[in-house]
């Protein structure tokens, strides 16, 4: 009875390992998507991997619930299963952080472009005061009874 505990932790400690893949393929997909500005790939990656943590986070739920009911087979060859399952899940993990902070470095420069963009719209006044200047009433498209 102890030892399909400790199998059941090992299946689930892989079903995590395939979901952190998945996660990693998602966020390296990310970052293809923000540097190709493509917003409904962005959009949709960015779900999935939301989908991905609750994944994760259930499949947490279960070991929990497992090592909740009672003990389980803690001999060297589990130990040593389960131990590699874990380095295996902690190597990917590392893999989805710098992943991740790359799709963090390229939104953060898109950002400074857009601003950049923007404070070089109103320095030239293309923007509404720039319109506004050269007009020599309210503009007409703009409701100004609001």
């Amino acid at each position: 009875m102890t030892h399909s505990r400790s199998d059941e932790i090992k299946r689930i400690l892989e079903r995590k390992s395939d979901a952190y893949a998945e996660f990693l393929s998602a966020t390296l997909l990310l970052k293809k998507a923000l540097e190709a500005e493509e917003m409904a790939a962005v959009n949709r990656l960015i779900e999935r991997r939301a989908g991905l943590i609750g994944e994760v986070d259930g499949l947490d739920r279960e070991i929990v619930r497992c090592r909740k009911a009672g003990p389980h087979d803690q001999t060297g060859e589990t130990v040593q299963r389960t131990a590699a399952v874990s380095a295996d899940l902690g190597e990917k993990l590392r893999q989805i952080l710098s992943a991740n902070r790359d799709c963090d470095a390229v939104a953060a420069d898109r950002l400074s472009l857009l601003r950049k963009e923007l404070l070089s719209i109103s320095e030239k006044e293309e923007g509404l005061h720039g319109y506004i200047r050269h007009a020599e009433q309210t503009p007409k498209f703009l409701n100004v009874r609001t």
